[in-house]
């Protein structure tokens, strides 16, 4: 535990750019479809459509997303958070991620999710 906590922060993908680079392939493949992205990424047609569905989040929020720096703020935006944030309605799914962000962002909010993730997370 005391490695983990104060050892080098490891950076998880992306969801978004690895959505992004889903979507690439598919734009740019001859016969588009979620099966041939899917075998050129070695995955199930499934996370290819689970992936692209991430895209379906305000512009905002993606472009948010692409743009981070902190290691640490990257890997609290998990694939999980961002997919409860789709089927909230376009107007409000900025907002709504607001506040999530804000939770992150609180003072000893933020150690405490580590702390979490540390224990149950691994």
């Amino acid at each position: 535990m005391l490695l983990r906590q104060f050892g080098p922060l490891k950076c998880k993908p992306n969801s978004i750019k690895t959505a992004l680079e889903y979507n690439k392939v598919y734009k740019n493949l001859p016969a588009s479809s979620m099966i041939s992205v899917a075998k050129h990424f070695g995955v199930t047609r499934v996370r290819v459509w689970q992936m692209l569905n991430l895209l379906k989040l305000d512009p905002k929020i993606i472009d948010y997303l692409t743009n981070l720096a902190d290691p640490r703020e990257n890997n609290y935006w998990t694939e999980r958070k961002l997919r409860k944030l789709i089927p909230v309605n376009e107007d409000q799914q900025y907002p709504e991620f607001q506040k999530l962000l804000e939770s992150f962002k609180e003072p000893g909010k933020g150690q405490i999710l580590q702390q979490a993730v540390g224990e149950f997370g691994s």
